[in-house]
């Protein structure tokens, strides 16, 4: 009767903190992450927030809040308004950072919903 050679199993585990399969939903789900992101444009449409900008990091973002000083006299009809005088002051200054992530998955988390969602939409 031959021997049989002991295996350490745990060296052929997976990492900890791997995406597996268990992990992902089924690819149904990219409809309801698809018509989320489509209400979200056209809400930031319909508020007028169409200006956006994309930031890299490092980015400094200053935030201002701007105040009326002094509120010139009412005049009467046609007659000439005075100048409002409105300071802006610095609020809050916030720098972009970079957060740096670093994502694992499995051959059968792919094989389950796809390589699409198992490696660039699992986060």
């Amino acid at each position: 009767m031959s021997e049989f050679k002991k295996l350490n199993l745990q060296k052929f585990a997976a990492a900890t903190g791997t995406t597996t399969a268990a992990d992902l939903e089924p690819a149904i789900s990219i409809d309801l992450a698809s018509n989320l992101a489509t209400n979200i444009t056209e809400l930031q449409n319909l508020l007028g927030i169409i200006t956006m900008q994309p930031m890299t990091a490092g980015t400094v973002l200053k935030l201002y809040k701007s105040a009326v000083q002094s509120i010139p006299a009412q005049v009467g009809e046609g007659e000439e308004i005075g100048l409002t005088e409105v300071k802006r002051t610095l609020v809050q200054t916030i720098e972009m950072k970079l957060m740096k992530y670093r994502r694992q998955t499995t051959a059968e988390a792919i094989q389950k919903v796809g390589q699409q969602v198992a490696i660039n939409e699992s986060d």
